[in-house]
């Protein structure tokens, strides 16, 4: 799946696990040998004689799904991948533990500080959402002329906030490109930092503003 599409997350589908996602896909069935899991088609019973039928299945529609699920998609095309609160919040902390260190190295620092909690996944999730936070520098580099990484220490709720703030422009701009309405109710699913109405409003008139500077990098 990751290899068809990076940005594919069975997460933020809802699922806890890929497993789970695949038990939940109709005519799919897993079959267990030994320690090895495999994915089959389930058979379909038909009168002897006759060919099953074929049906046709077409992708649904952004009227057709959650508008929260269609957000997600609209971000997951902007190469937004998102992670939990607590994933994310966990791993800035260790970030700013470890240090300046080349990318390579902050990440497999970043899950022996975590302790297991967190996979090398989950952390470079993590710092592909702070770097688009623009929460990310480059103060310098090691002898081998490698690129040092550090996050910018900053309060907590102010880094949630530059990410949700940086996923917003992006998701308005993915509205915009295809003539959609971005509807404040099903932000909140998306969010990772805690808002007040009014504090909410602010960060999406700031970001309408961000979508719409030409030449803005959302990459």
């Amino acid at each position: 799946m990751l290899n068809i599409d990076s940005a594919f997350d069975e997460k933020a589908l809802g699922f806890k696990s890929f497993t789970a996602f695949v038990k939940a896909v109709d005519g799919i069935e897993l079959v267990q040998d030994d320690k090895t899991w495999s994915a089959i088609f389930q058979e379909t019973e038909t009168s002897p004689g006759t060919v099953p039928k074929k049906t046709s299945k077409t992708a649904p529609g952004p009227g057709d799904m959650d508008p929260a699920e269609h957000y997600r998609r609209i971000l997951r095309k902007k190469h937004w991948r998102s992670i939990p609160t607590s994933v994310l919040t966990r791993c800035y902390a260790k970030m700013q533990d470890a240090g300046a260190l080349p990318k390579s190295e902050l990440l497999e620092k970043v899950v022996a500080l975590c302790e297991g909690d967190v996979t090398t996944a989950d952390v470079n999730k993590a710092t592909a959402l702070l770097l688009k936070a623009h929460l990310v520098t480059v103060p310098g580099t090691g002898h081998e002329e490698e690129s040092f990484w550090q996050v910018t220490s900053v309060p907590e709720a102010e880094m949630l906030h530059a990410v949700d703030g940086a996923m917003l422009v992006r998701l308005i701009a993915g509205l915009r490109e295809t003539n959609g309405r971005l509807e404040k109710k099903h932000v909140a699913a998306l969010l990772v930092g805690k808002h007040s109405e009014v504090e909410l409003d602010q960060l999406l008139e700031e970001s309408s503003r961000s979508a719409g500077r030409d030449g803005e990098s959302q990459d």
